[in-house]
């Protein structure tokens, strides 16, 4: 079963994200952080989170509180034990400054929140397929 690691402030967008992701594929076990600081002490494994399994995958939301979600993946990929997990980006932003942060910073996918739950869930689709390679539930 994947470990999904998804950090998320808005719960509307935190509700959305557990429910496309429960769609495309109904084994993944997702971990919540509502904020920068909390996704860094899940991958950190500090407390409250010192019995967290390594993600395969992190869902991240750009413009979280109290740490940024730029900060994610400049710890994750600056950290041997946990530099190799994928980061997928999901935000409202097109900005393509906000994209070449990204790139730059190591992420491996930027992906625009869709206006239709449908097209949102084709990209979580698309994007689980892609970084944790598991079979998907069908629609």
């Amino acid at each position: 079963m994947p470990d999904v690691l998804i950090a998320e402030d808005d719960p509307a967008a935190l509700h959305l994200t557990l429910k496309a992701l429960s769609i495309v594929n109904s084994r993944i076990r997702p971990h919540i952080a509502r904020n920068g600081a909390e996704a860094l002490a899940f991958l950190r494994r500090q407390a409250p989170y010192t019995g967290a399994p390594k993600p395969d995958l992190i869902v991240l939301d750009w413009n979280l509180p109290k740490v940024h979600g730029r900060e994610v993946p400049a710890v994750t990929r600056s950290t041997d034990a946990i530099r190799d997990i994928p980061i997928v980006v999901v935000t409202t932003s097109d900005a393509e400054k906000d994209r070449e942060e990204a790139a730059h910073l190591g992420v491996n996918e930027y992906v625009v929140k869709a206006p239709h739950f449908r097209d949102f869930v084709a990209s979580v689709r698309d994007f689980t397929e892609r970084y944790l390679g598991t079979e998907q539930d069908e629609e």
